[in-house]
């Protein structure tokens, strides 16, 4: 059998055999061409980086569809074809489906899928006492608000870049904050003051500069990087971009809830009190789940015949250890209920059923905030968007014994320090050998 573990990142969670097994299984039922193909899917994507996370979430992928295959094969099969679709929304409705789904395999239980062409109710858990669940699984990913902050976070990026390598600048950070969710004409605004502020510093580099927009909108902050012993081969840099909500951002989520409430009524029965609907929904790693947590309240509140007992909400998260050297994945999951219904629920027998997760350092039922390391005080930013990048172009430390070193670290998401080496290796004079890290480009979860 092929080692599929071979030149991955290793897991510490398990063994060198027990990895190599479980990416085979993904290579059996995906095929090994089509993981290696051009990737058109995020699976590809990740099979084809070697990385800590991509390594874990393989892993974490793999045991999911073992124990679906094992629960119900024919459903589980039909699913692992739609998980391949080019279709985003196809594909990750049906990573979902899998991974949601086996985490709630429990001997105690039942967990039954249904067929693919069954309106409102993706599965049924069901106990020897007949107290049943029907569940809905819903993924609420990304919105196209924040995708497009961080679209036009890019290209001020490669402004600032470009900037920095035109004025011939070894290191700056850059700090841009938006007072409230920014128009076209404020991100063109910062992409000027940033080539100002770069063509500033390049004329007095002891400098930095601080400019604010006339109408308080944003405010942008361009200072020379003092932190690091910088190479004055490269361009280094870190930036932040920081901005309020979209006034919609939820709309997403309570459209899906809409569409699920008008399903539920149509084809699951509310009124049998050893019956319960719920809504299982996958939260993508940005949202303030807390902040999700009272819009649902609100909404269950205010439906009028509400045919849903609970929502879960369900956050796959990545944080940073001490001193943000290592990543964590944690597993968040909280509950928001009708009280009237779930006492009914519970009146008539029911349990809830019981989660249970793999490679994963804990799993909570409170929200892991967002936060930003700005000068050693940590700000809390659950109700801002976040893009955070650069790359750090670090001088190798020379030792008494003459060898070199170079801490490759990866303090934050999205930022990574590299080491740059001079007069080792038999080089010529003036001559530099860059190394790189084996971490994510940008840290964050792409299947589960």
């Amino acid at each position: 059998m092929c080692d599929y573990s071979k030149g991955r990142f290793p897991c510490m969670e398990t063994t060198p055999e027990e990895q190599s097994r479980l990416l085979a299984l993904l290579a059996t039922h995906f095929t090994e061409q089509w993981l290696t193909a051009t990737p058109e899917n995020g699976i590809q994507e990740v099979w084809q980086r070697d990385d800590l996370i991509s390594t874990q979430e393989l892993l974490s992928f793999a045991v999911a569809i073992e124990k679906m295959l094992a629960n119900d094969e024919k459903w589980t099969k039909e699913q692992i074809i739609n998980a391949k679709s080019c279709n985003k929304n196809t594909a990750r409705g049906a990573w979902f489906e899998i991974v949601g789904l086996s985490y709630l395999v429990n001997s105690d239980y039942t967990v039954a899928p249904t067929k693919s062409n069954t309106p409102g109710i993706d599965a049924v858990l069901k106990w020897s006492n007949d107290t049943t669940i029907n569940l809905s699984l819903k993924r609420y990913d990304v919105s196209t608000h924040e995708m497009y902050f961080h679209t036009k976070m890019e290209q001020i990026e490669d402004v600032l870049k470009s900037s920095l390598h035109e004025n011939g600048i070894i290191g700056v950070k850059c700090s841009v904050i938006f007072n409230n969710y920014p128009k076209d004409t404020d991100y063109d605004a910062v992409k000027e003051r940033v080539k100002r502020a770069i063509t500033q510093i390049a004329a007095t580099p002891d400098k930095g500069v601080i400019m604010q927009h006339p109408n308080g909108s944003m405010e942008i902050s361009v200072v020379p990087l003092l932190a690091y012993d910088l190479s004055d081969r490269h361009n280094s840099y870190e930036l932040i971009g920081l901005c309020k909500l979209h006034d919609n951002e939820f709309k997403n989520l309570t459209d899906k809830l809409d569409n699920a409430c008008a399903n539920l009524r149509k084809h699951a029965s509310d009124k049998c009190k050893k019956q319960l609907n719920g809504v299982f929904v996958h939260m993508h790693e940005s949202v303030a789940m807390d902040l999700c947590c009272g819009h649902l309240t609100a909404y269950l509140a205010d439906i009028s015949d509400n045919p849903i007992g609970f929502v879960w909400l369900y956050k796959p998260s990545l944080t940073r250890g001490e001193k943000g050297h290592c990543t964590k994945w944690s597993h968040v999951f909280m509950n928001v209920a009708d009280k009237t219904i779930m006492n009914h629920w519970k009146c008539s027998g029911g349990k809830f059923p019981k989660f249970s997760v793999v490679y994963a350092s804990a799993i909570e039922t409170t929200d892991i905030k967002q936060t930003l390391l700005a000068d050693d005080v940590e700000i809390i930013l659950n109700d801002m968007y976040i893009f955070q990048r650069g790359n750090v172009y670090v001088n190798a430390t020379r030792e008494e014994d003459g060898s070199a070193n170079c801490n490759l670290l990866h303090p934050a998401p999205g930022i990574h320090i590299h080491g740059v080496f001079k007069d080792t290796l038999n080089m010529k004079d003036g001559e530099r050998l860059t190394v790189f890290g084996r971490y994510a480009d940008y840290e964050k979860l792409t299947i589960l």
